[in-house]
């Protein structure tokens, strides 16, 4: 399979390090004081500014120069059971013409082409031999089509791939595009091929022949340095393949365009922007690789870098993609989560407001350190549901989804980054865990 898996990713595991831990709208980058609506009083109780003061007034910890603050304007906030939406597929025949939709909608102009669509799951399926020669090919949708849609609702997935059948060693215009159904609760990606032909051509290290990267597993980061890690309201500007612009008016960018993909036609989740990695494609131009997480009414869902995963115990995180390198489209996306299916909510009463957070995160580390507190905020967690026998039904994947206070603070000492979590409708259940990667990011 060609898949690479982001959405969700299941960390296993508690790390403890008694000498540290003794007991046991959108973001925005601390500066003036922000106004403290009365719609989230309970939870938001102070602005950035005393955010900062609060934190600097303890002994143990302090803000760093580039802290980040996200609590989203929001006034409610629920705890349920979130479950995959395996058994709620949408018949065939929906599926493909709302397929079609969003291939016109992303790829304008661009004609489909039948002999590179294809279906995955059932009997279909794609292999390659030692020397990733391709020796076995998903079946052709319009070979099967028929079957499909009178089958009513089969569990396969639609990709368009251009890139099997193109000249390994010389560009066209090349593209993908690969959607679960229902479109918007599982898997979802595509990819327009600008940033894989300014990769050029790579080493294949298996077979030694020179080709353009696979649209559908490419990875920027793999082939372009970070120059710089940043909120998504920075107002930095760099310069694209097209002209210079901010990294704030291409997050906006960003996100309008995704959120704006016309199905799921009653989407409940928002894509946005936590952070954005500066990529240098060339001497002088640069590319925005956006981490994205789903958000419910703002809130976003609790996600880590690539990479920078650590043991999280029974949590788990939803990590998305995205990349523009020109400033008037955006390149790909890996990761396309807009609704779910939501049991047993309850409206959580805001029983732990930042202020409180901080105080409780300061009397459990330990008071030899100072922590450098490098972000505050304000996610969904989610939690495994098991049987009773330890394992998880893979075909509904079922959390439990609470609101907490997430703290993202560097000890200078050890060289490691705690994550520390403080439930907002229960002071009482506080986690950590650690991971070498420094998470911070600049203004």
């Amino acid at each position: 399979m060609h898949k690479k898996i982001v959405v969700p990713v299941i960390i296993t595991g508690v790390a403890v390090c008694l000498m540290i831990f003794a007991n046991m709208s959108r973001g925005r980058v601390a500066g003036p004081a922000n106004k403290v609506d009365k719609a989230d009083i309970r939870i938001r109780d102070l602005t950035d500014e005393k955010i900062e003061e609060r934190i600097n007034a303890k002994n143990n910890l302090y803000v760093s120069d580039n802290l980040y603050v996200n609590i989203p304007d929001t006034s409610s906030f629920y705890s349920y059971i979130a479950k995959a939406g395996d058994g709620e597929k949408d018949n065939y025949k929906n599926y493909y013409s709302q397929f079609m939709k969003v291939f016109k909608y992303l790829f304008p102009g661009h004609k489909i082409n039948d002999d590179f669509l294809f279906y995955e799951g059932k009997d279909s399926d794609r292999d390659y031999d030692d020397d990733w020669n391709l020796i076995k090919n998903y079946k052709k949708e319009k070979d099967y089509h028929d079957k499909l849609v009178a089958s009513g609702r089969p569990r396969v997935t639609l990709l368009y791939d251009e890139t099997p059948f193109a000249e390994e060693n010389k560009w066209t215009n090349r593209i993908c595009l690969e959607l679960s159904n229902p479109i918007g609760i599982g898997w979802g990606n595509f990819n327009k091929g600008n940033a894989v032909h300014l990769t050029g051509l790579i080493d294949s290290k298996s077979s030694g022949r020179r080709c353009y990267a696979p649209l559908v597993t490419y990875t920027a980061t793999d082939y372009f340095k970070t120059v710089g890690i940043y909120s998504p309201d920075s107002e930095r500007k760099f310069r694209l393949e097209d002209k210079t612009v901010s990294i704030h008016d291409a997050v906006r960018f960003f996100e309008n365009y995704v959120n704006n993909i016309p199905y799921p036609e009653n989407a409940i989740l928002d894509i946005h922007v936590v952070e954005v990695s500066v990529l240098q494609i060339s001497d002088h131009t640069y590319g925005f690789y956006f981490t994205t997480a789903s958000t419910y009414d703002n809130v976003p869902f609790d996600t880590m870098r690539a990479g920078a995963h650590s043991d999280t115990g029974d949590y788990v995180t939803s990590t998305g993609e995205g990349l523009m390198v020109r400033s008037d489209d955006v390149d790909s996306l890996f990761g396309y989560r807009r609704t779910q299916l939501m049991e047993n909510m309850k409206k959580v009463t805001a029983t732990v407001p930042i202020s409180k957070a901080i105080d409780i995160v300061s009397d459990t580390v330990t008071s030899n350190i100072k922590f450098n507190v490098q972000k505050v905020e304000l996610v969904y967690t989610q939690k495994m549901r098991k049987n009773e026998d330890g394992s998880i039904d893979a075909t509904i994947y079922p959390r439990d989804v609470a609101p907490a206070w997430k703290f993202t603070m560097r000890n200078d000492n050890d060289g490691l980054t705690y994550v520390f979590y403080v439930d907002v409708g229960n002071r009482k259940n506080t986690r950590y865990y650690t991971t070498e990667a420094d998470l911070g990011v600049k203004k």
